[in-house]
Formats: structure tokens, sequence, C-alpha cells
């Protein structure tokens, strides 16, 4: 069964772009959120099957551990270029991708 809402939490507007278009050919029109904010907004409204998040600048293990408390069913992974955020997501045993060298696995997980 491949999975159809995704959500993308990326504060860098040409990474927000490409992980967008990545997604859109692989089969899913994403909803993009560029902040904490925005993604808890999106996940008021709607249940994701696959949430895909960005540092944020170290926001992205409370944005995870918020979205899994609206939706504990939801796939929620970390991409990011930040070793510290990398590590420190692996260690806690976090589902993480390393950007870029990654990207193309985040589009396999829809499939």
């Amino acid at each position: 069964m491949s999975t159809k809402n995704v959500l993308i939490t990326e504060d860098d507007k040409s990474w927000r772009g490409r992980l967008s278009r990545g997604f859109s050919r692989a089969g899913v029109d994403p909803d993009v959120a560029s902040n904490y904010d925005e993604a808890v907004k999106f996940a008021n409204s709607k249940s994701y099957e696959l949430c895909v998040l960005d540092s944020l600048e170290g926001d992205c293990f409370p944005l995870r551990d918020e979205l899994l408390s609206l939706n504990p069913n939801s796939r929620v992974v970390i991409f990011t270029g930040n070793i510290a955020t990398y590590s420190g997501a692996s260690s806690k045993g976090i589902e993480a991708y390393r950007k870029p060298g990654e990207l193309n696995k985040l589009f396999k997980l829809v499939k």
C-alpha cells in the first residue's frame, strides 16, 4: 500500500521545493510547512502517514513529539544535514536520513 498523506516541514525554501517536487514525482502531493507552527496547523486538520522534518534549528524533536501526540500512527522521520541532529536522532532510535546524500531514500518511503 502506498503512502498518500505526506507532510514536509523544512525551513529552507530551496529544500522545500526540492522535496515537494521529488514527492510529487513519486506520486504524492505533499503538504509543505516552513516552520513548527505551520506543521502543527496542518496536523491539526489532517492525519499524515509520513512526516518529514528538517532539523529546524533543534525544533525537530519537540515537533516530532507533538505530531505523534496528534496522530500516533504517523511515521515521522528526520531529514537533516546537521550531524549533531542526525546523531541525536539515531541515538534516540528515531528514523533519520542525511541531507543531501539520502534524499532518494525519502521518496522510496511512499512506494
